[in-house]
């Protein structure tokens, strides 16, 4: 059996790079069975007026 060395410190390629953090979109808004096309596209363009900007992430 070989002796055991000592625990190396663990290093993280991605540690050199901040991140930017990605905010999720809330999902798109389903058409109520109630709700009428015209008010379905008004909370639609809504959603889409809300959504935040796409951020470019680099792999």
């Amino acid at each position: 059996m070989q002796p055991r060395s000592a625990p190396r410190e663990l290093y993280f390629y991605n540690d050199d790079k901040e991140m930017p953090i990605v905010i999720k979109p809330p999902p798109k808004p389903r058409k109520r069975m109630y709700e009428s096309s015209q008010q379905y596209e008004k909370r639609v363009q809504e959603w889409e007026a809300h959504k935040p900007p796409k951020v470019d992430v680099d792999p």
